[in-house]
């Protein structure tokens, strides 16, 4: 099930309204961005992210079979970079450093998303992730408040525990 289709039922199930960023995750050049920036539809949704409650979430890693390598078409060699810069994670396309701390990339003026600083804003960040490939990530989330209610698998939750 796709994210757009489980934040459609999700919204349904709790009488709630979804939105839709309608747009590419990231695109070819920061000119591109700037002008889909001033699309009403994706500046409407934009804007209400500005003012979210909750935000629900996931994490992802920095490594070669990342959704950001696969779906995005990240180069290896800029997420070697960008891992040997201190990058443990992504949220929302916005990679952190174990201090929870953003890692700047190349790209950030590419991405059409929340920014990093807005996404710290939200009153409620509920992350659902797992894997042990994450861990580093979402113990660094959970530390530096990143996110505010962690749903993972029994894996994480006993290693997060026994450090």
């Amino acid at each position: 099930i796709n994210a757009s289709e489980l934040a459609r039922k999700f919204a349904q199930n709790f009488n709630a309204r979804n939105y839709f960023l309608n747009s590419l995750a990231m695109v070819q050049n920061k000119e591109t961005k700037e002008y889909l920036l001033k699309e009403k539809e994706i500046k409407d949704v934009l804007d209400m992210a500005k003012e979210l409650d909750m935000a629900i979430i996931s994490i992802g890693n920095v490594s070669f079979d990342s959704i950001m390598v696969k779906e995005l078409k990240i180069d290896k060699d800029v997420m070697e970079n960008i891992k040997s810069r201190g990058a443990l994670g992504d949220i929302c396309f916005r990679f952190f450093d174990k201090n929870g701390n953003k890692v700047d990339t190349e790209f950030d003026n590419r991405i059409i998303g929340v920014s990093f600083e807005d996404f710290k804003k939200v009153k409620m960040k509920v992350c659902v992730s797992g894997g042990l490939s994450k861990l580093d990530a979402i113990e660094s989330a959970v530390k530096n408040k990143l996110v505010d209610i962690l749903i993972t698998d029994s894996l994480v939750s006993e290693s997060l525990l026994n450090k």
